[in-house]
């Protein structure tokens, strides 16, 4: 699947009937590949629409920050 979704990304327009039935071998039904296109589609909109418009990241959810840090480890108790 992470493969999958990396040429989605990476290389689109290379995408063929193939890369489907790859994930059919390994047991997903048409509706799981459909959401997983649709999953790794939106992110990559968001992630688009995001920086576009210049978004920054609240700092609990950087990785790095001492509030991300903070935040996981209050999370974990």
């Amino acid at each position: 699947m992470l493969a999958y979704c990396e040429k989605l990304v990476l290389t689109p327009s290379e995408m063929s009937p193939a890369d489907v039935e790859l994930l059919h071998d390994q047991g997903l039904s048409d509706q799981e590949v459909l959401a997983l296109v649709l999953v790794a589609g939106f992110f990559m909109l968001a992630t688009r629409i995001a920086d576009g418009l210049g978004v920054e990241l609240d700092p609990q959810l950087t990785r790095g920050e001492p509030e991300y840090r903070a935040y996981f480890e209050g999370r974990a108790r």
